[in-house]
């Protein structure tokens, strides 16, 4: 789907179907991942947890690894923009690939919009 823009059902079937289990979410411990939820005091998994459809920014997306699509998401937090990079992998779970703060660039398709109007 690269270059396509996800419907916001799509979006939304994503995050709340692939992340209705916590325990079933998991971080990768990648020191850039650590250094900016240290650095900007927050709670990932609540984040991740919290993202809507307006967070959107590009995905599905083939990984790097070749095996699987990520997600990417950009919400505003606490005035900072944060990168969250997720992968569903069948057996952990939700993976938080990334999680820092954005350098850009960015799409956000849905950032502005109003719900109806999509």
């Amino acid at each position: 789907m690269s270059g396509t823009v996800s419907s916001v059902a799509e979006i939304e079937h994503f995050l709340s179907s692939e992340m209705a289990n916590p325990k079933r979410t998991h971080l990768i411990s990648r020191a850039k991942n650590l250094r900016d939820i240290a650095r900007l005091g927050l709670n990932w998994k609540h984040e991740v947890l919290s993202l809507t459809y307006r967070d959107y920014d590009r995905g599905p997306l083939p990984d790097d690894s070749g095996v699987g699509d990520v997600w990417e998401f950009i919400p505003t937090i606490d005035g900072t923009m944060v990168y969250i990079k997720l992968k569903l992998d069948p057996a952990r779970g939700v993976v938080c690939l990334s999680f820092h703060e954005s350098t850009g660039p960015w799409t956000l398709p849905y950032r502005d919009a109003r719900r109806g109007n999509d």
